[in-house]
């Protein structure tokens, strides 16, 4: 089902014109909503309420999550009831359908990384736990123990989560850092520093501690990448730096941050820095860097557990899911130029990822093996 039928479906409900099958439809597309997001009573709700709510829930969503120029998808409605659509639509056209050959289920990513000491010892990182703490002694969140480092004047160590990995950790310092799927992060300690400097290759959300340096100004705290180099004092913001990645996204979503272009003078700035406000983002690219309002929700998404798209491309998504569930991606025939929005967790499994995808109307999909082939 596609923008406009969805959003044609939802005016009939509103204006009470829909059929009795159309109408079923919408309501159990808001009892699904309800009870995944169980603020509600699913037998308390009564039926101008539901109409109420459906249409206030409707309005407030598309204006956040859907893209202003070409949505493929009316996506509260889609993804809400996304098994749902894709059985009627494959019993209709059946033709449409993705393949699903006996391959074993795609699952999502989880808690994993690897630590990597400055002797060169690697330990693998439980997958049951949260997230880990580094200082002399290093330990997980909970507090049980990982290992004592040796007293010297500097540690230099790092930290990489896989394809389908992510991980927390709390630097000396007491800036937490959430890393997603295949990134890279590497910091020195320094006991007593005034400076503070990791260098990113991935994606990362920072929330920076603010502590006070030996003198009277706060101690600074840099995020290094290919492109960019990030100067904050105390805040929160999201650095998507990956290496494939054409490129660099520093997104601020509180405090303050100076964002240095790495090759300055090309942008008609002799310094090549801009200093960004909360709700915009620095895009740095091999060309230029340029300053927008940033989309919050679709940039630190993948941080509160969600897939967020905002006018993105195929490419875009599934590179995304390609790092997430640790898969392949093929592209067959034309690679389709619509752009997409919506918002759906990341702990689905690919299939139901994916089947949401299809009911846009605008791709379809193979899996073999853990390759996905994308079809226009």
């Amino acid at each position: 089902m596609d923008k406009k039928r969805a959003e044609q479906l939802l005016r009939r409900y509103l204006d009470g014109r829909c059929t009795p099958e159309e109408r079923h439809l919408v309501e159990l597309w808001y009892h699904e909503l309800l009870s995944d997001e169980k603020q509600w009573n699913r037998t308390a709700v009564d039926e101008e309420q539901l109409k109420d709510n459906v249409w206030k829930s409707i309005r407030k969503r598309r204006t956040v999550i859907l893209p202003r120029v070409v949505a493929a998808a009316a996506t509260l409605l889609v993804l809400a009831t996304g098994v749902y659509f894709y059985r009627q639509k494959a019993s209709l056209h059946p033709e449409k359908t993705m393949v699903l050959t006996e391959n074993p289920v795609i699952q999502p990513g989880g808690n994993r990384a690897m630590l990597t000491l400055a002797d060169g010892t690697a330990i693998n990182l439980d997958e049951d736990k949260e997230g880990v703490v580094i200082g002399a002694h290093i330990a997980y969140l909970d507090g049980s123990s990982i290992k004592s480092l040796e007293q010297t004047d500097r540690q230099r160590l790092a930290i990489a989560t896989p394809r389908g990995g992510q991980y927390r950790i709390v630097l000396p310092d007491g800036t937490n850092v959430w890393l997603n799927a295949a990134t890279t992060l590497e910091f020195e300690w320094q006991p007593g520093s005034d400076e503070r400097v990791v260098t990113l290759n991935g994606e990362a959300y920072f929330d920076v501690s603010s502590r006070q340096s030996r003198g009277t100004e706060k101690a600074v705290f840099r995020v290094k990448t290919r492109r960019q180099e990030v100067t904050v004092l105390g805040t929160g913001f999201n650095v998507s730096a990956y290496e494939e990645s054409p490129q660099t996204v520093t997104t601020l979503v509180q405090g303050r941050v100076r964002v240095a272009d790495l090759h300055p003078g090309r942008n008609g700035r002799s310094d090549g820095t801009w200093v960004l406000e909360p709700g915009f983002q620095a895009v740095t690219t091999a060309q230029h860097t340029r300053t927008s309002v940033a989309n919050l929700a679709s940039a630190v998404g993948w941080k509160n557990g969600d897939f967020v798209f905002d006018g993105s491309s195929i490419q875009e998504i599934m590179q995304q899911l390609s790092r997430w569930y640790d898969i392949d991606i093929q592209y067959r025939g034309s690679i389709p130029t619509e752009a997409f929005g919506g918002k759906i967790a990341r702990k689905k499994d690919i299939t139901d990822v994916l089947r949401v995808l299809e009911l846009t109307g605008g791709v379809t999909f193979a899996i073999e093996n853990r390759t996905v082939i994308v079809n226009p």
